[in-house]
This record gives C-alpha cells, structure tokens and sequence, in this order.
C-alpha cells in the first residue's frame, strides 16, 4: 500500500451516467468499488465537446484535496 499524497488522484473507471446540460458524468470506480459524485467533463477547444456514454471507460483527475472536484479526462 503506498503512503503517495498523489495516490487516488488519477484514476479509471466507467461511466454510469450523463447529466448533458450540465457537462458532469458519474462514474464507478471498480478498483475501490465506489461511484462518483458528479464529474465535470472537460473540452478542449477548438475540438469538438466531447461527451461520453454509459459503458465508456475514461480516465478522471481529481483535485489535490479530500472530497475535492473531479474531471473527466476523455475515454480511454
């Protein structure tokens, strides 16, 4: 088990829910059997926004705070 201040901080899971109008995803995380609260989804522009679908696998950065927000990456 590692002691990282950084560990849990970016993780992979699958997409259980999308909230469109909001931009936010919910998403279980099967190595800590644990659901997200809502995601932000990120975009980058000039690219198209991206949205993911239930079933995707993405990769999600959290902030560097307990109970901080969290961001989805894109699909993996």
């Amino acid at each position: 088990m590692s002691n990282s201040p950084i560990e849990g901080m970016v993780r992979v899971g699958t997409v259980s829910s999308v909230n469109e109008s909001a931009r936010t995803a919910r998403v279980f995380f099967p190595d800590v059997e644990i659901m997200s609260g809502e995601l932000k989804i990120t975009k980058f522009p000039p690219l198209t926004p991206w949205l993911p679908v239930p079933g995707d696998t993405v990769l999600c950065l959290y902030d560097f705070t307990f109970n901080g927000d969290g961001y989805i990456l894109g699909a993996l």
